[in-house]
């Protein structure tokens, strides 16, 4: 048995001792009095390099096949045990039935290299409504696995000759020996195409020159095989297409007039590009490049704009793919031919979708049935615009918990200024008879983008279910109607013995 399964053993066990399950009324008593719950976390990869992001693939499985349902609440990845030091976290609120498996994940990109300690804390509900907190250790090793390479130019001439550096870096803990680059055929023809460094310690960093031909303005790439020998004696090798850029002749393109529509996952990008050089381009490409939470789009993620003379401009069109629901820098990339010479520049614009539409909750009443809450009411679109996937739900709070059902309610889509109505249920795990404070929560999707918002109602016991959780009890209604009514009475009364 491996450290991982004993881990997961050890869990499952700490989880039978402190949350049996015991049926539940109405519940078939056949069922298992006892669940066992494992818990395995598989970090991908588990020896990353630095700058990579980790995926810790978390997988709760309910082993016996018939018994009662455990509802995994939320995933955390946290640097302690018990401390408020969330790296990144997850809502998932999925059943776990008897016999089934539930996946999540978490992650995080480790940027140095060395030994990494992380804790995966699970969020459990029991079946009988209790809050189950768990906690799994998991260690991740950040290494350079090969010298890190980069190229660059020294210089260029008219004729398109060049010298090339290549800069070798190794990060590694030991030094490495016979360390060879090998060029293959890329944009550019390099004439010495092999390259030898006879030792480098660790931590040490050195440069190659070599000399090419035909090299033309733009983003050039070139294959480099890089081959060493360990420092015990392991032959290792890898292969890098490593990238640089060379400027161009005296056209200058910008992008203007760039203007955005979402649709969805999808932002369409329309503007110009303007001539401001002296001299005509020809071949003309507007494309977006990768940027953090942007990308090429599914479709037309390049346009060809095709020739622009001096002090003109062109239209173009493109769409880019979002990962991310506010502001973004999308990065575009233009490419043409300057007297010959292809050119590649980088330009970027900014995308501000400015605030998401306003839903909230209105007119909620609280009602308790049982040991359950039933909160009614409605989820209000304040704004012009359409929402959809609309979704009310129950969260954890001081002495109250998700329903046992309808904890979640799908109301769909809502048009602009319009509503609609939903019924979600809460728990009260501790059978408690005070005040409560329901944390309830709506999710909803606005022109692609993800929103959530959270409110909180109150519930009184002795209070009349009413909107918002206010009213008065008949009792309450009923003292200043009799106060009334006898204040009249005397009156009558001593209006007649006056007569």
């Amino acid at each position: 048995m491996n450290g991982r399964t004993l881990s997961a053993t050890l869990l499952a066990l700490v989880l039978v001792a402190s949350a049996a399950v015991v049926p539940a009324a109405g519940q078939d008593d056949g069922l298992e009095d006892d669940a066992i719950v494992t818990i395995d976390v598989e970090p991908t990869p588990e020896n990353p390099d630095p700058g990579e992001n980790v995926t810790f693939q978390v997988t709760v499985e309910n082993v016996v096949e018939n018994a009662r349902t455990y509802n995994l609440q939320r995933a955390e990845l946290r640097e302690t045990p018990d401390q408020d030091d969330e790296i990144d976290g997850t809502d998932v609120g999925t059943s776990v039935n008897g016999g089934q498996t539930v996946s999540t994940s978490v992650s995080e990109q480790f940027d140095q290299s060395g030994e990494y300690r992380r804790y995966v804390h699970l969020q459990m509900l029991s079946p009988t409504g209790d809050v189950i907190n768990l906690v799994r250790e998991v260690n991740v090793t950040v290494e350079q696995s090969h010298p890190a390479l980069s190229l660059g130019v020294d210089s260029v001439d008219g004729d398109g000759d060049a010298t090339l550096s290549v800069s070798v870096a190794n990060s590694l803990p030991n030094p490495v020996r016979g360390v060879t680059l090998e060029f293959g055929d890329g944009d550019v023809a390099v004439v010495d195409d092999r390259a030898v460094v006879s030792e480098l310690a660790a931590g040490e960093q050195t440069s190659v020159t070599v000399d090419a031909e035909n090299v033309t303005p733009g983003r050039q790439t070139v294959p480099v095989e890089l081959s060493y020998v360990t420092n015990d004696g392991e032959a290792r090798s890898t292969t890098e297409r490593l990238a640089t850029r060379i400027g161009g002749g005296d056209a200058d393109i910008r992008l203007t007039d760039v203007r955005f529509q979402r649709d969805g996952g999808e932002l369409q990008i329309t503007g110009k590009a303007s001539n401001l050089g002296d001299s005509a381009v020809s071949g003309v490409v507007v494309g977006v490049g990768e940027g953090d939470g942007v990308g090429p789009g599914t479709s037309q993620s390049e346009a060809f704009v095709g020739t622009i003379a001096p002090d003109n401009e062109s239209e173009f069109a493109i769409n880019a793919a979002l990962d991310a629901n506010g502001s973004v820098t999308v990065p575009l990339e233009v490419e043409y031919a300057d007297g010959g010479r292809r050119t590649v520049s980088e330009q970027s614009a900014t995308y501000d979708p400015g605030e998401p539409a306003e839903v909230s909750l209105t007119g909620v009443s609280v009602e308790r049935e049982g040991q359950e809450l039933v909160v009614r009411g409605s989820a209000s679109n304040l704004d012009d615009g359409n929402v959809s996937g609309v979704v009310v739900s129950v969260r954890n709070g001081e002495d109250v918990a998700p329903g046992q059902s309808q904890a979640e309610y799908f109301v769909g889509s809502i048009p602009g200024s319009d509503f609609s109505s939903f019924e979600v249920h809460a728990a009260l795990p501790g059978g408690t008879n005070g005040s409560v404070t329901i944390p309830l929560q709506i999710r909803y999707s606005d022109d692609g983008r993800e929103v959530t918002r959270t409110f909180s109602r109150e519930y009184r016991p002795g209070a009349q279910a009413s909107p918002d959780g206010s009213g008065q009890s008949s009792l309450g209604m009923l003292i200043p109607v009799l106060g009334i009514a006898v204040v009249a009475g005397l009156a009558i009364v001593g209006w007649r013995r006056y007569q």
